[in-house]
Formats: C-alpha cells, sequence, structure tokens
C-alpha cells in the first residue's frame, strides 16, 4: 500500500521532543547563520586546501593518494554546500515540510 505524497507531506519527519509542538505554519529555520558560517568557512578551507595542494605538487613536486583524497574531500564538500544552498534543509527535522 502505498501513501499519497500529499498526505506524506503534511505528516512530520520524525516525532517531535516532549513539550515541543509541531508548527507546519513559521518553520523554525537556521538559515542566515548557517549561510553567515558558511560564507566565513567556505573560502578559507577553499584557500588552504588549495595551497597544500599546490605546495605539494608545484613546489615540492611530491603527491600521492593523500592529495587526491584532500581534493576529493573538497569537492564532496563542495557538493554538500551545493545541497544545503540549492534544497530546504535548515528545517527543525521534525517541522520540515517537503523536504
Amino acid at each position: 500500500m502505498l501513501i499519497n505524497d500529499t498526505i506524506l507531506a503534511q505528516l512530520p519527519a520524525a516525532v517531535p521532543p516532549p513539550g515541543v509542538t509541531a508548527n507546519f505554519v513559521n518553520l523554525i529555520s537556521a538559515g542566515y547563520p548557517t549561510f553567515i558560517i558558511i560564507g566565513i568557512c567556505a573560502p578559507l578551507i577553499t584557500i588552504l586546501v588549495w595551497g597544500k595542494f599546490y605546495t605539494k605538487v608545484v613546489v615540492m613536486k611530491k603527491y600521492g593518494w593523500e592529495e587526491y583524497t584532500t581534493i576529493l574531500a573538497w569537492a564532496l564538500y563542495v557538493a554538500e554546500l551545493l545541497s544545503l544552498h540549492l534544497g530546504k534543509r535548515d528545517c527543525v527535522e521534525f517541522d520540515a515540510l517537503n523536504i
């Protein structure tokens, strides 16, 4: 038996903690502080990762698996930032609607 998407969208993702009532009208959002922190950390992380990569590959001319995994981790971090920016993932889980 499949649940209709419109019915499923009206249900909370999880049971709220004791004493908390789910609010489907005015969702609690952590979007603004999240984007401030991301705006500070993302450029800093990018500069540090690419600085390390440049130093090892160009200056020292010595690289190995750790450089590849560092770039892979950075790429996955950027993908996560894009999914945060493009999606609605800044709501409290039990208040989330249509995520």
